[in-house]
């Protein structure tokens, strides 16, 4: 036997050790011997510690085993999940955007385009015979074209209906400009969910996101969520963070609690590099690094007391992947017909894979990023809970590592406060 590649530490109180293999979630807290045990490979509780998964056969073959799994996944095409973007143009003009030089040109997804799209789905669809479609409004942002939206959702709402195919649809927009006649548009296109960036109270959220109309962006994207709310489409909001606007976040989620919904921070990225210029500098901006970022989040957390059971078994449970760009069925279609593998290469044709239009047969297959072929993930402990993150980000950004990389013993600590103290020398919490 052989210690799992995939098991974490942390010390707890009493002298003993907390445990967490990765690879299926099982959290426990064990004595001396116990934890000799583990080390060793061996010993009198090595067969608990085998049948809980923390010994395992080999190494090796554990590896084996997560990179099959990543295989499998990778490669299943019962989904096939589509990222629409029928503009680049937006009404925004964030300081940190880095689609700020694509933002102007309103230039529309055309009935040709769409036709494309039509086709590209069919093919799929022959080839694969998917039983969920997942749709994805992106941009620029889609509430300034809802026509070609309501257009493209029809007939993707059509073709699911005749073929017993399930539908999902989300938006990502700024929902600057979404009245209740907007709302119902979008909730008649089947959007179930809209993602919207809050930057944080009003003032703070009307600097970071001006819009070209001026006005009140907050008070506009406020009444959006509610008229969203009333045509049946639920909001998500998300808050990008620095050290300037990461501590109003509660200030941000009190003001937010009337309508319904949370918000969740996200580090703030210099993806554009140009931090330090016109707006997008100090003092008004001050970026973390990722470790700094991860701590903040955990300290900001812990004070707020939303350190809770069912949050901290959700983060350290494994996952299936960080971004649907890690699979080979999940493609990136803009307003000409030019087809990607990660949302954040769009509108820069050299990541291009093909485009709609020009009638070759594109490769689809191996398209996708495999953290088990990169040395650093592979090697990693926490592989089965981040697969490698996000390879834009890393490569635009350095190494967005899974937060249990800085904070590990913090929040395995946490998650150990959730349950009753401990009495026996081995003992699963989870």
């Amino acid at each position: 036997m052989e210690k799992s590649p995939f098991v974490i530490t942390a010390p707890a109180e009493g002298g003993r050790m907390l445990l967490l293999d990765t690879s299926t979630g099982r959290f426990a807290s064990v004595d001396q011997e116990v934890l000799a045990c583990f080390e060793q490979a061996a010993g009198t509780w090595a067969p608990q510690l085998y049948e809980a998964g923390f010994l395992a056969d080999s190494a090796a073959a554990c590896i084996a085993a997560q990179h099959a799994l990543f295989a499998q996944q990778r490669a299943d095409r019962s989904v096939l999940r589509l990222s629409l973007a029928p503009t680049y143009a937006c009404n925004c003009r964030c300081p940190y955007c880095y689609e700020s030089d694509k933002a102007a040109p309103r230039v529309f997804m055309s009935e040709q385009v769409e036709q494309a799209v039509y086709h590209f789905v069919e093919e799929r669809y022959a080839q694969d015979g998917f039983t969920t479609l997942e749709l994805e409004w992106y941009g620029g942002d889609p509430q300034l074209c809802l026509d070609v939206v309501a257009r493209m959702a029809a007939w993707m709402q059509e073709f699911c209906v005749a073929r017993g195919v399930a539908f999902d649809c989300s938006m990502l927009s700024n929902c600057t400009r979404i009245g209740p006649n907007e709302a119902r548009i979008i909730a008649q296109a089947g959007v179930s969910s809209v993602l919207i960036t809050v930057d944080g109270p009003e003032q703070q959220h009307n600097y970071r996101r001006p819009t070209v109309e001026g006005g009140n962006p907050y008070a506009q994207v406020k009444a959006a969520i509610g008229y969203l709310a009333d045509a049946g489409v639920l909001c998500n909001v998300i808050c990008n963070c620095d050290k300037v606007n990461l501590p109003l976040v509660p200030q941000l989620q009190e003001d937010l609690d009337s309508l319904g919904v949370s918000v969740t921070p996200v580090k703030l990225n210099d993806y554009g590099h140009f931090f330090g210029k016109n707006r997008f500098c100090k003092p008004a901006f001050d970026l973390f690094t990722h470790e700094e970022f991860h701590r903040a989040c955990h300290d900001l957390m812990k004070a707020q007391g939303q350190l809770n059971a069912p949050m901290l078994s959700a983060l350290l449970q494994p996952g299936t992947r960080f971004c649907n760009g890690q699979r080979n069925n999940y493609f990136n279609i803009d307003n000409i017909g030019d087809v990607y593998a990660c949302d954040g290469r769009m509108g820069d044709a050299r990541y291009a894979l093909f485009n709609l239009m020009d009638g070759s047969e594109p490769v689809l297959d191996a398209v996708s990023f495999d953290p088990c072929e990169d040395p650093q993930c592979a090697a990693c402990a926490l592989l089965p809970l981040c697969w490698g993150n996000c390879r834009w980000e890393r490569e635009e950004c350095g190494m967005p590592c899974h937060p249990l990389k800085t904070c590990g013993t913090e929040y395995l600590t946490d998650f150990a406060a959730c349950f009753p103290t401990p009495t026996q020398p081995f003992q699963l919490l989870v």
